[in-house]
């Protein structure tokens, strides 16, 4: 109550005496948001060495958080890339589980940074247990892989089915993508497909969707030629500074 100010004044200090009072008598449940509040008040190495008793006893968000504090430094310690993976294997373990810890992981490994050498194969495993479980980007990171052949050989049908589940969930990156596969085949189903998943990204303004559903348009593919409405998907995209679509419109590029 003191923490959220339900009651009474918001009072964080208050709430860290109560925390650790609950704690004083046997209430582990309390170091995750002890740990929350000392982050609040600034009192980061207070914060991690309540987020490692919370991870002693098998908070999986715990482990996550303190990778996140390690990678990205704390108060005045500098980022720590052993423990980062130290910690964000721990939350992937199968008794956690924990999809964004996998992720995060996955991402290690594809950038290679840290003492993190790059591994495709190894992000792509990562990726592909939290894209099962439903994380967005690993869907797409998976995706894109199994597009390029990096870790794994390439399967644009395996590449396709990654990119639809994250573009189903309102990807932008995946919609493109998907439809710019499905264009690649150059069949009228294909630009059928395409042409939907354009529409999806220009729902959500992606200025590369503008342009390529304008040239669906201009040259009738998966639907009928309409240049009117190609010129108005291409102005949308020049509008938000795409070259190409202003050279379509033969307009000045800065």
């Amino acid at each position: 109550m003191y923490r959220t100010g339900l009651g009474c004044k918001r009072d964080l200090k208050e709430a860290e005496r109560w925390y650790e009072r609950a704690i004083e008598n046997g209430y582990s449940s309390a170091y995750r948001p002890l740990a929350e509040v000392c982050e609040l008040l600034l009192q980061f190495d207070d914060a991690v060495g309540w987020w490692e008793k919370a991870a002693e006893r098998n908070d999986s968000y715990a482990c996550y958080r303190l990778a996140k504090l390690y990678k990205e430094g704390y108060g005045e310690h500098p980022p720590d890339y052993l423990k980062v993976a130290e910690w964000f294997r721990r939350a992937s373990e199968p008794e956690f589980n924990q999809i964004e810890a996998q992720f995060e992981l996955g991402q290690m490994y594809y950038l290679g940074y840290g003492f993190v050498k790059r591994d495709f194969k190894e992000a792509l495993r990562w990726f592909q247990k939290a894209a099962e479980a439903g994380q967005v980007d690993s869907q797409y990171n998976t995706a894109y892989l199994y597009q390029y052949g990096l870790g794994v050989e390439s399967n644009l049908e395996t590449a396709i089915r990654w990119y639809e589940r994250a573009a189903r969930h309102g990807h932008a990156l995946s919609q493109v993508d998907v439809a710019n596969l499905y264009a690649s085949q150059r069949t009228a189903w294909g630009y059928e497909r395409a042409k939907f998943w354009y529409e999806h990204a220009c729902s959500q303004n992606c200025f590369e969707a503008y342009r390529k559903l304008g040239d669906l348009y201009y040259w009738g593919l998966g639907c009928e030629v309409d240049r009117a409405k190609a010129v108005c998907y291409y102005r949308k995209a020049a509008e938000q500074g795409d070259i190409l679509s202003k050279i379509k419109l033969d307009e000045p590029v800065d």
